[in-house]
């Protein structure tokens, strides 16, 4: 009878304790891997315009060329201007990725054995953590949000303040508040058609504060005369971006991953979460296709879609629900959270190769340069620089090391203007003849033929490569030439 009292009691223990288990796993993974990693230029961009520039200027003046809000670049100016190493970038990163998971362990609605799983994946143990970007913010804000959203009637301002620093993050994650204003909009008319008791006033002042918040971030990031500006995408082209970020985001080839989304959709429809989901998802890829895409804005799908899942296991029953025909409510879970543990297991080897080889390999040439270039006490001397991508060995300085840009730059960060791309090519670069050349040889700067410069000879390599879940999106190599007098 003592034994049979005892194995629940060890069960219930087991349980309790798991969620810390899975969190000190998560830090131990993060301890590790964070050290080895090397900031790239856009991680190092963020962190000198916090270093740099004023508030003011960031916020009104510099963010126009960064076409992004700054809630980022504003967490990092408390570190980067009490003058703290620039390694305190990524340890930012892998606290707010930290805060995401904790959330996500502590407070989601996930079965256990789904909480040990989903932290691993790619985008929430490496690429939203272990790269310090803005999108390591998306994760904890969006999981608050969700943690709100069910005890929005008693809390509405807490899941308000939520969405409204959400838009800030980026352009994905404004788009996906703008998603939660349109659907909460619905909601609230849904719900007076239905003479449900709501705080009317409440929920319609917040969306009167949102829309001037949305109104502001456009006044805020309104585009300069002088900005460097992509054209849009064509047609095609947008369609093939289209189908390659949702491969990208679920980890599958495009036809599997709406197989994917469709295994996930029974659950979302008769919880009324599809039309959020869809509509989160719709117009953050839409900004991909047609204006900007890179692989990494991707895990922004990812980290949406399960927090509408998250929204949709956490909804309470109701008389609301939906049914369907052919399914039941148990069945739709069961068959979203099969699929959820399928996309989990191909994430987690991808997070393995990728953690590794950032362990192994330098992810960027930067550090390395940086650290050569104090060594040989080069930037007492003449450098010269073609773009932003050499800017990354910046942080590693006090002050801007490249002669060509001290007289066009307030501080040691980029500014996407045209008068700074006349400074990419070769008469440019080797204006007054400096000492050494710093080329971070991308694809455009060997299509310009500088890694091959008259009158330099390279003197060192530096190696590095961007990783991309289990293989490399691009190096980021660093060439350092020196005039042959």
């Amino acid at each position: 009878m003592k034994t049979a009292s005892t194995q629940p009691n060890r069960r219930e223990e087991l349980v309790r304790l798991a969620p810390w288990a899975i969190l000190l796993a998560y830090a131990v993974w993060i301890i590790v891997v964070l050290p080895e990693h090397e900031p790239w230029t856009d991680e190092a961009q963020a962190w000198l315009l916090a270093r740099d520039a004023s508030i003011p200027d960031l916020l009104f003046k510099y963010l126009r060329y960064e076409g992004t809000p700054g809630l980022w670049h504003l967490l990092l100016v408390i570190p980067a201007k009490l003058g703290m190493p620039y390694f305190a970038l990524n340890v930012v990163g892998g606290l707010c990725a930290f805060a995401g998971v904790f959330l996500l362990v502590r407070f989601s609605p996930f079965p256990l054995w789904l909480k040990a799983l989903l932290p691993f994946t790619y985008f929430l143990a490496y690429q939203y953590a272990i790269v310090a970007r803005s999108y390591c913010l998306l994760a904890p804000l969006l999981f608050a949000t969700a943690i709100f959203y069910r005890q929005r009637a008693d809390k509405y301002w807490a899941f308000a303040l939520c969405v409204l620093l959400l838009a800030h993050i980026s352009l994905h994650a404004t788009l996906m508040a703008g998603a939660l204003w349109l659907f909460e909009a619905g909601v609230l008319a849904r719900d007076a058609k239905a003479g449900k008791p709501v705080a009317f006033r409440t929920r319609v002042t917040w969306l009167a504060i949102q829309s001037i918040n949305f109104l502001f971030i456009i006044w805020q990031l309104w585009p300069p005369k002088d900005l460097l500006l992509r054209d849009p995408y064509e047609l095609s082209l947008a369609a093939l971006i289209f189908l390659n970020a949702m491969a990208e985001a679920f980890s599958l080839p495009w036809g599997l991953a709406f197989v994917f989304l469709l295994a996930l959709a029974p659950l979302l429809y008769v919880q009324r979460k599809l039309a959020l989901c869809l509509l989160g998802l719709l117009l953050p890829l839409l900004l991909m296709s047609f204006r900007y895409f890179a692989v990494w804005h991707t895990g922004t799908l990812t980290i949406f879609l399960l927090f509408a899942v998250w929204l949709a296991l956490d909804e309470a029953p109701a008389a609301h629900v939906r049914s369907l025909p052919w399914l039941t409510p148990l069945q739709a879970r069961g068959l979203a959270l099969g699929a959820l543990a399928i996309f989990s297991v191909l994430q987690i080897r991808e997070t393995l190769v990728a953690g590794w080889h950032d362990y192994q390999l330098p992810y960027s040439g930067s550090l390395e340069a940086a650290e050569y270039i104090k060594l040989e006490q080069i930037d007492q001397r003449t450098i010269n620089a073609p773009d932003i991508h050499s800017f990354s060995v910046q942080p590693y300085f006090k002050r801007n090391i490249f002669a060509n840009f001290k007289n066009q730059l307030p501080g040691a960060f980029w500014i996407w203007s045209t008068g700074n791309e006349d400074q990419f090519n070769l008469e440019a670069l080797v204006a007054g003849r400096p000492e050494y050349l710093l080329v971070n040889a991308k694809k455009k700067a060997l299509l310009l033929g500088m890694n091959s410069v008259p009158g330099y000879m390279i003197t060192r390599i530096f190696r590095g490569r961007i990783i991309w879940k289990a293989d490399f999106a691009q190096t980021d190599d660093f060439l350092l030439f020196q005039r042959v007098d």
